[in-house]
């Protein structure tokens, strides 16, 4: 069904909950947001519950920072799923309409269908404007997260394994990164970050209770080579490139750690006019580190000052410091000779190009843009 474009969404949630009423919809019947509705709702989640720069920083596996699972009820299972159209906009419409703004002119336009898990409702059909997902899996506990009266939305490791079912290898693996990483607020946001949504050894896990569905199997792959922490869109394509295994297109360097803080001496203090300083990639243990150099994050005075200041004080800790500007990263030979000086640092001897390798590694990387691009995250 296709609604005029002329109404605003006010105006049509306003309509939708004059009809809810009259179909008395508040009677047991609930909503499963799924796919990309779910990851939409996800997203807005972790703008709504930002985290600090500095705990995010210290942030470790022992000491987590505070996911969607602790503070919401859970379920697992798929019952009195609505489908009707009018139904499902009525039950999103609890949520704050600024998240669903979008997402509902996209499905009105037919840009983009609202997608939703039925269970095993028959004649559920999909149209142009509401993807219905028939669902036969058993689901672990958690599946299902509810975010406000009768709208559970497949939790963020659910969505994980949706979306293998349609995402490339590197395309997945972009959105495992984002998952588990803490993206930034926008401008002017301060010292804050996005909320992060789950982690690598949650999607593992819960992917590996879904036992042999296909779309499991490839994300439990994809999951085992995900990273914490990634910081932004650019670190995400910079880690996925370096660190993913070479059978998947990656440079396989030694598995590191993302926006790890490291503590400086004296010496290291007195030039970087701080007691410690992060890495983007990290091997602290090995005496290495990848920095990227983002334009967009590096442009101001203040801000090269303090850069210069981070390196020099890493130097006189014993720690190579390796810069990877956009040029550097958009040029694929300078790139891998760049890493394979990193990785022999790192430990491991990188050994050039396999036959084939340059055209597994250019796959990943289309599969890793071309995620950012048609999944946008919106601010």
């Amino acid at each position: 069904m296709r609604w005029p474009q002329e109404w605003r969404l006010d105006r049509f949630f306003d309509i939708a909950r004059t009809y809810n009423l009259r179909i008395g919809y508040a009677s047991g019947m609930n909503i499963y947001p799924s796919h990309t509705l779910a990851l939409g709702l996800w997203r807005a989640w972790s703008l709504a519950h930002p985290v600090s720069l500095s705990a995010f920083h210290a942030s470790s596996k022992r000491n987590g920072l505070p996911l969607p699972v602790h503070a919401l009820p859970s379920s697992s299972v798929v019952k009195a799923a609505a489908s009707k159209w009018a139904d499902v906009v009525a039950a999103l419409s609890a949520l704050p309409s600024a998240l669903l703004a979008e997402t509902i002119e996209d499905a009105q336009n037919e840009r983009r269908p609202l997608e939703i898990l039925v269970g095993t409702k028959r004649g559920a059909r999909s149209t142009n404007c509401i993807q219905r997902h028939q669902c036969q899996l058993r689901f672990p506990r958690n599946a299902f997260l509810e975010m406000v009266r009768e709208v559970w939305v497949s939790a963020p490791e659910l969505v994980f394994v949706q979306m293998a079912s349609r995402l490339e290898y590197g395309a997945l693996l972009a959105l495992g990164y984002e998952l588990c990483g803490c993206y930034p607020l926008g401008e002017g946001s301060g010292f804050q970050v996005r909320g992060p949504l789950t982690t690598p050894e949650r999607l593992v896990a819960f992917s590996g209770q879904l036992g042999g569905a296909r779309s499991a199997k490839l994300a439990r792959s994809a999951a085992l080579q995900v990273r914490r922490k990634s910081a932004s869109i650019m670190e995400t394509e910079v880690a996925i490139a370096a660190l993913t295994s070479r059978r998947r297109g990656g440079l396989g360097l030694p598995p590191a750690r993302l926006n790890e803080p490291f503590a400086l001496g004296e010496k290291g203090q007195r030039i970087a006019h701080q007691k410690s300083v992060v890495g983007d990639i990290c091997w602290w243990d090995k005496g290495a580190v990848v920095e990227y150099d983002g334009r967009e994050s590096h442009g101001s005075r203040e801000a090269q000052i303090r850069d210069s200041r981070r390196r020099d004080a890493l130097l006189a800790e014993g720690i190579d410091v390796t810069t990877i500007t956009s040029s550097q990263f958009a040029n694929v030979c300078e790139f891998s000779t760049l890493m394979g000086e990193v990785s022999q640092k790192a430990g491991k001897v990188f050994r050039g190009w396999r036959p084939g390798q340059i055209e597994k590694h250019m796959k990943l990387r289309q599969d890793v843009r071309s995620f950012h691009r048609d999944y946008p995250s919106r601010r």
